[in-house]
């Protein structure tokens, strides 16, 4: 269910679910910005991709090694 004052009809989004990025540096982005912050490795892809997590679900976050940065997709 959304939350009070949000709207209860059409499209509703209840969470967030996984963001993707890439990076150039995707290792360096995981080590210095999001383990820090208290989110857990819950998979990876040697030198390809990272999944972490900072809650219950199995992952809400993959870091992607790839020559540009930019958000590859998000997920409601």
């Amino acid at each position: 269910m959304p939350g009070p004052a949000f709207v209860t009809s059409g499209v509703v989004p209840t969470c967030l679910g996984t963001h993707r990025l890439m990076a150039p540096e995707a290792e360096k982005l995981v080590e210095i910005l999001f383990a820090p912050s208290g989110f857990a490795t819950t998979d990876w892809f040697e030198g390809i991709a990272t999944f972490l997590t900072c809650n219950h679900d199995h992952h809400v976050l993959n870091i992607i090694a790839a020559p540009e940065a930019r958000l590859h997709h998000l997920a409601l």
